[in-house]
């Protein structure tokens, strides 16, 4: 640059080189610099777009987006950012304009249904996918609990006490849907002959199983747990279900492993929906009244 500062390339890969250092504020000066030299030069366009995403600068990294877009530059990889970015640029029309296309060159996308239907509400997948839910949790797994305690979370307290409306006896077997960290098996541990937790993020597990309050741990999927011969005389599931759009297979399975006079608890985010819809959180909402249907169907009492 010293020698020659309109050589574009050399701005372009300084701003490379910064942002893989961790100097965003150098590396977006570069990489401007490289596009003022010369607009077309999709390359550093294309930088430039990923590091004003990372610096939260979204108004200028969708502005890069749209120039690679025009300029015909639409791989699955750009679009999935652009999408992306868009969302958190509260840029939401943009967002499912981008989405959409993207399922259409690519229909059987679950990860892309579901995060299209947290925008415009449309026809949501029947469950959240697997990968992202335990990618989620795998990340989240140390900041989760003084996350929730800052929150002033009281699910596992609030199914508890539930619970205590309803059950009148101790020794039961419990199985926790969902178990996490193992908020849940924190209160009811006390009523526990045989306390076991299941849940997609093996990081969560091991958190648990610090703990030492669960005679069992599985990693697994809900449903594929409900295969197992076990018995239980109560389930819980404290925000679980908030990842369980479609609850019938679920409640179907559940059964499978009830005693006669068992219970399932559990927690929802209500929603205004008749069925269920995902949120802009990213989770499942369900209406009461699809609550009782599903529960009726599947021979439930509420």
């Amino acid at each position: 640059i010293a020698i020659d500062g309109e050589f574009e390339r050399a701005h372009f890969l300084l701003g490379v080189i910064a942002a893989r250092r961790g100097d965003l504020d150098d590396s977006i000066s570069a990489l401007e610099r490289a596009v003022a030299i010369r607009p077309d030069y999709l390359d550093a366009v294309r930088a430039l777009a990923a590091v004003s995403a990372q610096s939260r600068n979204y108004p200028r990294a969708l502005e890069c987006f749209r120039q690679l877009v025009a300029g015909g530059v639409d791989s699955d990889e750009v679009l999935l950012e652009f999408a992306e970015t868009a969302e958190h640029g509260d840029s939401l029309e943009e967002a499912v304009e981008v989405r959409r296309e993207i399922l259409r060159r690519h229909p059987d996308d679950e990860h892309n249904r579901f995060n299209l239907a947290s925008l415009d509400g449309g026809n949501p997948p029947a469950i959240a996918p697997r990968e992202m839910t335990t990618r989620t949790f795998d990340d989240y797994v140390d900041r989760f609990e003084s996350h929730l305690d800052h929150l002033g979370y009281r699910g596992p307290a609030l199914l508890f006490e539930a619970v205590g409306r309803h059950h009148h006896r101790d020794a039961l077997r419990i199985l926790d849907l969902g178990c996490g960290t193992g908020l849940s098996g924190e209160p009811f541990r006390e009523i526990a002959s045989c306390l076991i937790g299941v849940d997609l993020s093996a990081k969560m597990l091991d958190k648990a199983r610090e703990k030492q309050l669960y005679d069992e741990l599985h990693c697994g999927d809900l449903i594929e747990f409900f295969e197992r011969p076990y018995e239980f005389d109560l389930m819980i599931a404290a925000d679980t279900m908030i990842y369980i759009g479609d609850l019938e297979p679920v409640f179907t399975a559940a059964r499978q492993q009830m005693a006669p006079d068992g219970l399932f608890t559990m927690t929802i985010e209500s929603g205004a929906c008749d069925g269920f819809a995902v949120n802009r959180s990213h989770r499942y909402v369900h209406s009461p009244a699809y609550l009782r249907r599903v529960a009726e169907r599947t021979r439930w009492k509420v």
